[in-house]
């Protein structure tokens, strides 16, 4: 009885970690997806995401030069 009862606390602790790990997870998607939000509301305000996370609003873009394109042009939202 005593190892059969060692074995369930072994696997107990084992679904916890696992539990946890998927909580971690779930925290970082759901941080993603509030950033990838932000980021598409700003387009959508006429402004672009700039490499390092920041934003740049479109009519202030310096010297005017063609920059590439982020691709997010080709993203239908329905």
């Amino acid at each position: 009885m005593t190892d059969r009862i060692v074995e369930l606390e072994s696997t107990v602790a084992h679904m916890e970690a696992t539990v946890d790990g998927l909580r971690e997870e779930l925290v970082d998607a759901n941080e993603r997806i509030r950033t990838l939000e932000r980021e598409l509301a700003e387009l959508r305000d006429g402004a672009r995401p700039e490499p390092d996370g920041g934003v740049v609003d479109i009519g202030e873009e310096a010297n005017g030069n063609d920059e590439e394109q982020t691709g997010l042009e080709d993203i239908i939202v329905a």
